[in-house]
């Protein structure tokens, strides 16, 4: 019971979030350089993780930014970019991230299975919320929290929050879109019960180790997550599927919902999902 309140009360926040966020794919050189300037933000100049001098432009990038999708959440009334994640895909020989810095951590066993299918594998990596969205009031700093600022209401703060969530939905999303079923993320131990706690279940795959603090490999299926996260959740991971479809497959998105609706066993009427933004 708690935890079907609980998600009800996060789909209310998340029709919320939709009043003062837009969720969107980066497919212009200027939305990627407004990812890039966000991961720059994020992860030189606030948490250090890569060193300032290596982007003289101010724009954080790496070598796995060409084999992926990039996901960005701009704040409507400033047009701000608050967040950004990018989806890397398998493509021919080369590796995701955690496969290059989780030093041996990742079950070698579970990995084999994919052996055969890498080209369905994808990991959720960079996700990063920008400074001014990321605290409460009086709360102290974290990478997916929520920074005080007098430019935003009450309202506004309560749905910062959801800004790692969401983006955590348009990865699955993106990875469902591209028949990538099987998701990997490298992640700080909290983030997994935080979307443990709204019905988003990721398995642990691996050991703890350590990069940038310590991390821990997880996986989920894409089918299985879909499946099993509560109704309300569904139907705003639904819309963010949905709109993602009329960008990147201009008039499908209702032929393809209604098709996986049913075959995940979803009624076509909850299938039938306005755009999140």
């Amino acid at each position: 019971m708690g935890s079907e309140t609980e998600s009800a009360g996060t789909s209310s926040l998340f029709m919320e979030f939709a009043r003062y966020f837009e969720l969107s794919l980066a497919l212009t050189p200027a939305e990627k350089e407004a990812v890039y300037a966000v991961r720059y933000r994020v992860y030189c100049e606030e948490f250090g993780y890569e060193p300032i001098e290596a982007f003289l432009d101010r724009q954080e990038t790496d070598e796995f930014d060409n084999q992926s999708a990039h996901c960005l959440v701009t704040h409507k009334e400033t047009g701000r970019p608050a967040g950004c994640v990018r989806l890397v895909f398998v493509e021919g020989d080369n590796r995701l991230p955690m496969e290059l810095h989780s030093g041996g951590a990742i079950d070698a066993d579970f990995m084999r299975r994919f052996d055969q299918t890498r080209g369905e594998i994808c990991e959720i990596s960079r996700l990063a919320v920008d400074g001014a969205f990321r605290r409460r009031r009086g709360e102290d700093a974290s990478q997916f929290g929520a920074h005080d600022s007098f430019l935003f209401n009450d309202e506004e703060r309560r749905t910062f929050p959801l800004i790692a969530v969401a983006l955590f939905l348009a990865s699955a999303a993106v990875a469902d879109i591209q028949s990538r079923p099987n998701l990997f993320a490298i992640m700080e131990p909290f983030l997994p019960k935080i979307l443990g706690r709204i019905g988003v279940q990721f398995q642990r795959v691996g050991e703890d180790f350590q990069f940038r603090g310590v991390r821990a490999p997880y996986y989920a299926n894409i089918n299985d997550l879909v499946r099993d996260i509560p109704d309300d959740l569904r139907l705003c991971y639904d819309a963010v599927k949905a709109q993602f479809i009329d960008v990147l497959y201009p008039g499908e998105s209702m032929t393809r919902q209604t098709a996986e609706a049913g075959s995940r066993g979803v009624s076509a009427t909850q299938g039938a999902v306005s755009r999140v933004a």
